[in-house]
């Protein structure tokens, strides 16, 4: 809650960069080994959680029932983030149409961010060649 207090300020902001893990028992192509999804992630001058800002398919929250990388309960039946979206917000993803999703996450710096995403690093998790490409005030 920062009700009374002074707008925050983002403090830092870092590029970081990593491939799609394909599930357990599936090989990459060339073209996986070569394609990266980049994002920025946002630090906070209050320090309290940072933020993603991605490039990301039309409506993919929606159709994707609320499965985001970024959310700890991406797996479960019904994650958070789609119990909470107004139905308005569910509809099919577009492939050819791109929206900026920004997303708070808990962790608190780019380190505890990277820790969090190490911890979901391996071909049968979400993440795989985790990179921190930029990074600037």
């Amino acid at each position: 809650d920062l009700a009374g207090s002074a707008v925050p300020q983002m403090s830092d902001v870092h590029m970081i960069s990593h491939r799609y893990a394909l599930g357990p028992g599936k090989r990459e192509s060339a073209e996986d080994r070569l394609t990266y999804h980049s994002f920025l992630l946002l630090e906070w001058d209050h320090s309290r959680h940072t933020t993603v800002l991605e490039l990301a398919l039309l409506n993919g929250v929606g159709g994707y029932k609320g499965k985001v990388n970024w959310c700890e309960d991406r797996d479960a039946p019904l994650p958070s983030l789609y119990k909470a979206m107004p139905s308005e917000l569910v509809q099919p993803w577009v492939l050819d149409c791109c929206e900026i999703r920004v997303t708070d996450s808990p962790c608190k710096s780019v380190e505890e961010f990277l820790t969090w995403m190490q911890s979901h690093e391996g071909m049968d998790k979400r993440f795989i060649d985790i990179r921190k490409t930029h990074s600037g005030p």
